[in-house]
């Protein structure tokens, strides 16, 4: 017949290379016991033993599942950095052309004023667009 250590060494989650099975000697042992009277004696230490095993068992279970959650919004929360990291490199490569692109405006300004403080100084005092007075001569 079976005993509960050998029930309990069958059971899936106790079937691991690292787990120990620890039997604590039997002290209720007075003289020669049969097996049975000793098994019988020694069950509630077993069963507590069992209960405990099952409760690190759930515990176990329980962590496992709440580091899975953590690492789930951890993936989220990269997979969101990795795309604000592209926008911020695409910001940078834009402000980096818009100051590429500024001496190249304040030239063409700086001809345009050019271009239209002649205009007022051979156009008098005729107040006139600028687009327009080219049309009119």
């Amino acid at each position: 017949m079976p005993t509960l250590i050998t029930l309990a060494a069958s059971i899936p989650q106790f079937q691991r290379p690292f787990t120990v099975t620890i039997v604590p000697p039997n002290r209720f042992q007075i003289g020669v016991l049969s097996d049975e009277e000793a098994l019988d004696k020694s069950r509630p230490c077993l069963m507590e033993g069992v209960y405990l095993l099952n409760e690190v068992s759930l515990r176990k279970k329980t962590c496992s599942e709440e580091l899975f959650q953590c690492q789930v919004v951890l993936e989220k929360d990269l997979e969101g950095l990795k795309q604000l990291r592209v926008l911020h490199k695409q910001m940078e490569k834009e402000a980096k052309e818009l100051k590429e692109e500024v001496p190249g405006l304040s030239e063409r300004n700086q001809i345009l004023v050019a271009d239209d403080s002649i205009y007022w100084l051979v156009g008098g005092a005729e107040k006139v667009e600028p687009g327009l007075a080219n049309e009119d001569k």
